[in-house]
C-alpha cells in the first residue's frame, strides 16, 4: 500500500482530535515539494566531489550530496545547518550571523534546505503533541492511583458509593489507555512517514540526508518513548494503567 493511502486510512482515528490532526506528517506536501525540484540537475550535481569540511561539525563533505552552499557563501552539511537553526539557540549563520531568512540560496541547495526545514517543523509539532499527551496521561494515572489507595478507592469527598466511584475510575483508566494506544499509533505512523519521505528525497535527488535526518529524529521524545530501542516510557505507562485496572476490577469482585 502506498504510504499516502495508508496515511489517509490510519489517520481516520486521529481526525476527531484537533491536536493530533494538526501535527500529522504533511506527507503529500513534502512529496509535492520533491516533485517540484529540478531532479535531473540535482542528481547530476550530487555525484560531484566536493573538497572542504562542514563549518559546524568539521567533517569532510566528500561529495555534493552532503554539501550545501548558503546565500552568504558558507558551506555546511544540510542536516547540520537545519539542526543548528532548529534548536532555537542559533538564529543566524553560524559564521557571519546573517539572519536565517537570508541564508536560503536559490536553486537546488535552497530546495534542499526548505525540504529539511519543513520536516524539522513537522517533527517538532509531533514532539510537542506527544510530550503534552504523555505528561497529561502520567498525571491522570497518578491521580487515579491516589484515589484508589484512599480507603480502597473511596474518595473522602466523593458523593458516590464506593462501587460507583470504582466504576467511574475504571472508565477513566480505560479511556486513558485508549488515548495512550492512539498516541502510540500516531507516533509510529509519523516515524514511518518521516523515514519514507526522507528516503524518497534521497532517491529522487541524489542527496544523502536520510540517515542523518533519521538519526536526528531518533533523539526526539516521540521516537524514544515508543521505540523498543528507546526509554520504554510509553510501555511503562501502559503497564501502570494495566495494573491500575487490574486492581480496580479485583476490588469490584471483592
Amino acid at each position: 500500500m502506498k504510504f499516502q493511502k495508508r496515511l489517509e486510512t490510519e489517520s481516520a482515528d486521529f481526525i476527531a482530535d484537533d491536536s493530533f490532526r494538526s501535527a500529522l506528517i504533511r506527507y503529500k506536501i513534502l512529496k509535492k515539494h520533491i516533485k517540484s525540484m529540478d531532479l535531473a540537475a540535482a542528481r547530476e550535481r550530487n555525484v560531484q566531489p566536493v573538497e572542504g569540511e562542514c563549518c559546524i561539525c568539521f567533517e569532510p563533505f566528500h561529495f555534493a550530496s552532503r554539501h550545501i552552499l548558503t546565500a552568504c557563501q558558507h558551506s555546511f552539511h544540510p542536516v547540520c545547518l537545519v539542526r543548528a537553526l532548529g534548536t532555537g539557540f542559533c538564529t543566524s549563520c553560524p559564521l557571519c550571523r546573517r539572519t536565517a531568512a537570508g541564508l536560503v540560496p536559490s536553486g537546488i541547495d535552497g530546495d534542499c534546505l526548505r525540504f529539511l526545514a519543513m520536516v524539522r517543523v513537522n517533527a517538532n509539532a509531533v514532539q510537542n503533541i506527544h510530550d503534552q499527551a504523555v505528561a497529561a496521561m502520567e498525571r491522570r494515572v497518578q491521580e487515579l492511583d491516589a484515589h484508589r489507595r484512599m480507603a480502597g478507592g473511596l474518595c473522602m469527598v466523593c458523593v458516590f458509593s464506593p462501587e460507583v466511584h470504582r466504576r467511574v475510575m475504571i472508565a477513566e483508566a480505560t479511556e486513558t489507555l485508549a488515548v495512550l494506544e492512539r498516541m502510540v499509533r500516531f507516533d509510529r505512523l509519523n516515524i514511518d512517514g518521516f523515514r519514507k519521505i526522507t528516503k524518497k528525497f534521497d532517491k529522487k535527488t541524489g542527496y544523502h540526508i536520510s540517515p542523518e535526518m533519521m538519526d536526528e529524529l531518533h533523539r526526539a521524545s516521540f521516537f524514544r518513548d515508543v521505540s523498543v530501542f528507546g526509554n520504554g516510557r510509553c510501555a511503562a505507562l501502559r503497564a501502570r494503567i494495566d495494573m491500575l485496572l487490574r486492581d480496580l476490577r479485583a476490588g469490584s469482585r471483592d
